[in-house]
């Protein structure tokens, strides 16, 4: 539904673009033409939207697994709070937010990856000194400034210590309760 949506959005856009019109003039085959021009360009809004539906398919396992009593990492991680296995609970939401930012992460590099040697050319954003740097710098610069990236990169490092600390600071064994 909705990715075919955004597809057909998107290549409905792509087709009426100016590279797509002198393609065309030049007597390139209609299927040479989708596949090779306007495909990529094409699917940029579905690889946007891939990151955050991952993660709604993963966290949504929670309400899936519970609902229907399939074993899994959501139903394990519903018993251990109820159990009140911190230690489980924290290397759960660690595993958890881990692969989050990760499928993120990876929807990013391919975003990344896609949009070099598009046909539209660079975007007007990009300085001459942008373009000068290796995509890892690019990366990195980007990274530097986007605040919720650095909070959230703050925020996982502060439970990592956590969970590391937490039997010297709270010396809670669930066994003796």
């Amino acid at each position: 539904g909705r990715i075919a949506r955004l597809m057909r959005e998107g290549m409905s856009q792509v087709l009426h673009a100016e590279f797509i019109r002198t393609a065309r003039a030049k007597g390139l085959p209609e299927f040479t033409l989708l596949l090779r021009h306007a495909f990529r360009p094409a699917v940029m809004p579905v690889v946007s939207y891939c990151g955050p539906m991952l993660a709604d398919l993963l966290t949504g396992s929670f309400v899936v697994e519970s609902l229907f009593q399939i074993p899994g990492l959501g139903v394990f991680l519903i018993n251990s709070a109820l159990g009140r296995d911190h230690t489980m609970v924290v290397g759960l939401v660690f595993l958890y937010a881990v692969l989050l930012i990760g499928l993120n992460l990876l929807v990013d590099v391919t975003f990344e990856s896609s949009i070099q040697g598009l046909p539209m050319g660079e975007s007007s954003t990009a300085s001459a000194a942008q373009r000068l740097k290796s995509p890892n710098e690019r990366a990195w610069s980007r990274f530097k400034h986007h605040r919720p990236a650095v909070f959230c990169i703050g925020f996982l490092m502060m439970v990592v210590l956590m969970a590391i600390a937490g039997p010297w600071v709270s010396p809670y064994r669930p066994d003796q309760v």
